[in-house]
């Protein structure tokens, strides 16, 4: 088992890790409302419950592959996070103007171009051996990517002046600690001593750890209730947004207004 091959302090962040991701699960899948709400970061907070202890005890001829495939998988849920809290701060695509998600998608297409030459360059200078140090690289940036597309749709959505809720802002942070972090040590773990790449590891995992301690402490909190639509929101909506109402109509969401 990978549990007797690893340092002491090491070992205590495993389960430390492995702890707090049992308790987010249980405070996502525990909440009937949270789910339908959130179902990307439920399956992620879920997935992560479930992976941890399973590496733990691989026998270590099969951690790596199982290492790769289980970190595939994390990019892809965290990339269906990121467009769930999209569609929760900004809307859907059809409430949307058409340009909104055409700029969204032009910054996000800018990102991954910068974290594609970055992991290129990442692995070129590479001091690792060669099949792990393709694994750093392609994770490095795709956590890179992750958090360049979180700041993008923090800084649009604030230029649109969308509002974030109590929930996508709780979310966020705990995703902002741990992309922030992990894109610094992927992408310089490659190039430090043995034992710095050590103390970058164990860094890593303390900031996701962190990120599950604040996810534990804020989503236990219930959203406040809507405030009730009024005629002068409604009359806005009509004054300001003919596009987004004349999409609403199209798929039957409302009545035409006359």
């Amino acid at each position: 088992m990978m549990l007797k091959h690893l340092p002491q302090v090491t070992l205590y962040l495993w389960l430390a890790t492995a702890f707090w991701q049992i308790i987010v699960a249980a405070i996502v899948g525990l909440r009937s409302t949270f789910r339908p709400a959130y179902p990307a970061f439920s399956a992620f907070a879920c997935f992560a419950a479930i992976k941890t202890p399973i590496l733990m005890v691989l026998p270590g001829s099969q951690y790596f592959l199982a290492y790769t495939v289980v970190a595939a998988a994390s990019c892809v849920l965290l990339w269906a996070v990121l467009f769930e809290l999209y569609t929760r701060v900004c809307g859907p695509h059809f409430s949307l103007p058409s340009w909104v998600p055409r700029t969204m998608a032009a910054w996000l297409a800018l990102a991954v171009s910068v974290s594609i030459a970055a992991t290129v360059a990442l692995y070129a200078v590479r001091s690792l051996p060669k099949r792990v140090a393709v694994v750093v690289a392609v994770q490095g940036g795709m956590t890179m990517a992750l958090f360049l597309a979180l700041i993008v749709l923090l800084i649009y959505s604030k230029h649109l002046g969308m509002e974030w809720k109590m929930r996508p802002r709780h979310i966020v942070v705990g995703l902002a600690i741990y992309f922030s972090v992990n894109s610094v040590v992927l992408f310089t773990i490659n190039h430090v001593s043995r034992d710095l790449a050590t103390f970058l590891d164990r860094t890593g995992q303390i900031a996701f750890l962190l990120s599950l301690i604040w996810w534990t402490f804020t989503l236990r909190r219930r959203e406040p209730a809507p405030e009730p639509v009024t005629q002068e929101i409604i009359d806005t909506i009509l004054a300001f947004h003919r596009e987004t109402v004349e999409a609403a109509e199209s798929v039957g969401l409302v009545q035409p207004v006359k």
